[in-house]
């Protein structure tokens, strides 16, 4: 089975509880982490920590490129953004 990273975007959005169970729920593929990336500050997500969800914050809007350089950093081998 393949470890995968999850990238959700985070910009006046506020349905992460959905999405981060639906994620969870998958059987092929082992997510190792899921990680939010929120352009600005305009909701708090600080209360998804909790479920092990990782949070990064820029106070300026990269628009869509901060989240596609993120997985140059993940030891994962694959990455998925929605």
């Amino acid at each position: 089975m393949k470890d995968i990273s999850v990238i959700l975007t985070g910009y006046k959005r506020n349905y992460f509880d959905k999405q981060i169970r639906a994620i969870k729920s998958q059987k092929n593929v082992n997510v190792k982490r899921i990680i939010i990336w929120q352009n600005e500050n305009h909701i708090d997500i600080s209360n998804l920590r909790k479920d092990g969800v990782e949070i990064i914050k820029s106070d300026t809007n990269f628009k869509f490129h901060g989240r596609f350089t993120l997985p140059l950093l993940f030891q994962t081998e694959w990455t998925a953004i929605f």
